[in-house]
């Protein structure tokens, strides 16, 4: 079984993803994640469990115990959050410096493109994560909505691909 910790800042889409995952009715009805949410997968006959985290502030600190454990980190950012742009590469930053996982692949996806100033902000927020110092760390950008199958197909595709050059 291989751990996905899925992370971001807070409203960033995190749970909406891990229920399109599972096929849930109406993943983008969430309410706040206030503790980890756990999931187990199968995908392409490869298990996988997934580790939504808390993104409020006050609960990133718990993301070191869980991010050290896992063989992916990925990360949502909000596309259309303009004004939170240069927190989440931060928080980003902050949590790749800080626990060690030098080595661990890493998914950014840029969520939300089905709302409707998405086109405006994409540009922007990909130059702000593509000029984050990330090391020598294997790095994987995706365009992500819950509101096309394909783009959460394509995540879940990513994870065994990752998988797989893993082995």
């Amino acid at each position: 079984m291989y751990k996905v910790f899925l992370c971001g800042l807070d409203n960033s889409g995190k749970t909406s993803i891990l229920n399109s995952i599972n096929k849930l009715p109406n993943p983008g009805s969430t309410k706040p994640t206030l503790n980890f949410n756990v999931s187990q997968v199968i995908i392409d006959l490869t298990e996988f469990v997934i580790w939504d985290a808390p993104g409020q502030m006050q609960f990133r600190n718990l993301w070191e115990r869980n991010i050290m454990e896992t063989q992916i980190i990925c990360y949502v950012v909000d596309v259309t959050d303009q004004k939170r742009h240069e927190e989440s590469l931060e928080t980003l930053q902050k949590a790749l410096n800080t626990y060690d996982n030098q080595n661990l692949p890493l998914i950014i996806c840029f969520h939300k493109l089905d709302l409707p100033s998405a086109n405006k902000f994409l540009p922007e927020v990909k130059g702000v994560f593509k000029k984050g110092l990330f090391g020598r760390r294997k790095i994987h950008f995706l365009e992500t909505t819950i509101f096309n199958p394909s783009s959460i197909l394509n995540l879940k595709t990513l994870f065994v691909e990752i998988i797989e050059e893993e082995i």
